[in-house]
């Protein structure tokens, strides 16, 4: 048997040296962090993509609702009732919001509003009143301010018989629109509709002009309204001063009873930027708050032409 050399033994029984191991320790660190980071924005970006995904499938689906409610929207005829076919104004307690552009400095890209809205639709002898409106999740929290919160959908129907008197629009502005009504949608931060008529149009009135000759004017072109068969209040809470000015001139060449389309704006924020929002007590800290969140809002924006419009 060949005898091994002291040389060839220490060889064979030499092993890693401290320094050795820590250095392959902090490689293999290295590794591990850098794989954990790219898994983790992996991760982010499809979380992110998933929640986008699910505010746009839903904010289609109440869209596509709102379209299809409003191309049924139906003047209301003197003969029927002297009730109000269509409406839309602002909610009393809608905090506005000035959405900020994403680059510093840039000014406001757009004021939100959360409008309340109603109409009238028929269908053989069976009238049904339809509202829109933005309230917070808790119903019990209604009336408190709002700069973002839930669509609901209210509806009443009645016959032909009962319609004459029973005002559909007055039971909408009534605290029994909360029992009445259904959730649509979640993380709404800008609901408004403008009408227009046949000729394209802007169709607005402001009944709430302090001037004493807008104010006439107002009440004559209400009293024209009814004695043309048809009645109806528009009201573009985001440019009163031009609205007015509108309206004035277009009861000069016309009377606008009903109008022939609608342009529907809606914005959904995302359920991550709705719960942040969500925690900060403050109204003043959380619209602070959704001004820089222009990035993650969903706009929506749809010409409607309303099917029973009158063809003048």
């Amino acid at each position: 048997m060949r005898p091994t050399s002291p040389s060839h033994s220490s060889q064979l029984q030499r092993g890693f040296t401290v320094l050795e191991l820590l250095l392959s320790v902090a490689i293999m660190t290295v590794i591990v962090i850098a794989l954990y980071t790219v898994f983790d924005v992996t991760q982010k970006a499809l979380r992110s993509t998933i929640s986008q995904v699910d505010t746009l499938e839903g904010s289609r689906a109440a869209s596509d609702l709102l379209v299809r409610d409003f191309q049924a929207a139906t003047p209301v005829q003197v003969a029927n009732t002297t009730w109000t076919s269509f409406s839309a104004y602002l909610n009393p307690a809608a905090v506005p919001v000035n959405l900020e552009g994403l680059k510093p400095g840039g000014g406001t890209l757009l004021q939100t509003a959360l409008q309340d809205i109603f109409f009238v639709t028929r269908q053989n002898d069976t009238w049904t009143g339809i509202g829109y409106w933005v309230g917070p999740v808790n119903t019990n929290q209604v009336g408190q301010p709002i700069t973002v919160g839930r669509l609901y959908r209210w509806s009443y129907e009645t016959n032909a018989t009962a319609f004459a008197y029973t005002n559909l629009y007055a039971r909408f502005n009534s605290f029994l629109r909360v029992r009445d009504s259904q959730m649509v949608l979640d993380g709404v931060v800008h609901l408004r509709v403008q009408a227009y008529d046949v000729a394209g149009f802007r169709l607005v009135v402001n009944p709430t002009q302090e001037d004493p000759v807008e104010a006439e004017d107002q009440l004559l072109y209400r009293y024209r309204d009814v004695h043309n068969d048809r009645r109806a209040w528009f009201l573009d809470p985001l440019d009163l001063g031009r609205n007015s000015r509108t309206a004035y001139r277009f009861r000069q060449l016309t009377v606008p009873a009903f109008p022939s389309t609608l342009e529907l704006e809606l914005g959904v924020l995302e359920p991550q930027v709705v719960t942040r929002a969500a925690s900060i007590p403050n109204i003043d800290a959380s619209r602070a708050f959704l001004a820089r969140q222009a990035g993650s809002i969903h706009f929506f924006r749809h010409r409607i032409p309303l099917r029973n419009a009158p063809p003048f």
